[in-house]
């Protein structure tokens, strides 16, 4: 009787730790299978999406959220690219390629502030340092 629960456990245990982040050897296997198992019943804690306009709620943190590409900026070192979903919009900054205009992608990021302050008022904006990028088909 133990060995028909234990193998299905093993294998359970095998895709959540790869999902969790085992899976760094490959840039965003973790994330996407994160992503899938996401929309399971019962396991979405694995991937929370965060609606754009939420996303100043996780400065200092991690964040997921999905859109489309909008805008793009070229940099020195990486790219800016806007990312709009019905919510809103924010910056992501990558160190690598971005992704084309209008391509959806799915992302993890940290959340940052910029301080730009005016007469003492700040009036500094969110926007996302990438830290793993899925494209949609």
């Amino acid at each position: 009787m133990l060995k028909r629960f234990a193998y299905p456990s093993l294998i359970s245990l095998l895709i959540l730790s790869l999902a969790m982040g085992g899976a760094r050897a490959t840039p965003g296997l973790g994330f996407g299978l994160r992503h899938q198992l996401g929309s399971v019943p019962g396991l979405g804690w694995l991937s929370p999406i965060t609606d754009i306009a939420k996303l100043g709620q996780h400065r200092g943190g991690t964040a997921s959220f999905v859109g489309e590409v909008t805008r793009l900026l070229p940099l020195l070192n990486g790219a800016l690219y806007q990312v709009t979903d019905a919510s809103g919009a924010i910056w992501v900054k990558t160190a690598t390629a971005p992704p084309d205009l209008g391509q959806q992608v799915a992302l993890r990021a940290s959340i940052r502030h910029e301080a730009i302050l005016l007469r003492g008022q700040d009036i500094g904006e969110v926007y996302a340092e990438e830290l793993e990028r899925r494209l949609s088909d």
